[in-house]
């Protein structure tokens, strides 16, 4: 296979890149600079994947791998890395944040914004609940 710009498969420019899955299992990397790269860190995460086929004789990733619910297979000792192996992420979703229970990472803003927009939606719910038994109570009173 020919390794020269011409036949390059992905050019990634800028400071996060799609995803990019071989077909075959070589792949050849080549890491360009101009002087606005000099000094800067570049990393790159490299997963083996085994895609399910239609001459496997299952359809179901086997014992001691990953299931990505993508039709490819990871090894076990990739999910909760903190790296996302499969291509949409599903093996880092389920994971337990700091030995905590739940799968949640409460120091990201995102995951706090709709914490407090859940309490005020149940708040208000409860609120208008309250008011309407109130209203009522005091109708049949009189």
């Amino acid at each position: 296979e020919k390794t020269d710009i011409e036949h390059r498969k992905r050019n990634f420019c800028g400071s996060v890149a799609e995803s990019y899955q071989s077909e075959t299992d070589v792949l050849y990397i080549r890491y360009y600079a101009d002087e606005r790269g000099i000094g800067s860190e570049f990393e790159a995460v490299f997963t083996a994947l085994r895609k399910l086929g239609s001459n496997e004789p299952e359809s179901t990733c086997p014992e001691g791998e990953y299931d990505c619910d993508d039709a490819t297979c990871i090894s076990n000792d990739l999910v909760c890395n903190s790296v996302r192996n499969c291509k949409f992420g599903w093996d880092e979703e389920s994971c337990a944040v700091g030995g905590s229970s739940i799968p949640l990472d409460f120091s990201k803003a995102h995951v706090i914004i709709i914490l407090i927009l859940l309490i005020l939606i149940m708040t208000g719910m409860c609120a208008g609940m309250i008011y309407n038994l109130v209203r009522k109570l005091s109708e049949d009173k009189e």
